[in-house]
């Protein structure tokens, strides 16, 4: 995207700012434990509730819930 010989002048505006790069740095961090979780029920032809029940408690107490090394925008969210 940054090299002006591939990337249509129209096209360059789609280029992320440093903020935005933070923030989706942020967003990887917080998303990964639930790619895990997804991948752990896809796999699966028949989930059952006692395994449903472990994995949701687990993202809302160690992922989803707010850590002291979140950065500022983690923890206002």
């Amino acid at each position: 995207m940054i090299n002006p010989r591939l990337t249509k002048k129209n096209d360059r505006a789609l280029l992320l700012t440093v903020a935005e790069w933070e923030i989706a740095s942020d967003i990887v961090d917080a998303l990964r434990d639930l790619t895990v979780a997804t991948e752990f029920m896809c796999k699966e032809h028949y989930v059952r509730s006692s395994d449903i029940y472990p994995v949701v408690c687990g993202l809302l107490i160690n992922s989803l819930g707010p850590a002291d090394d979140d950065s500022d925008l983690m923890q206002r969210v």
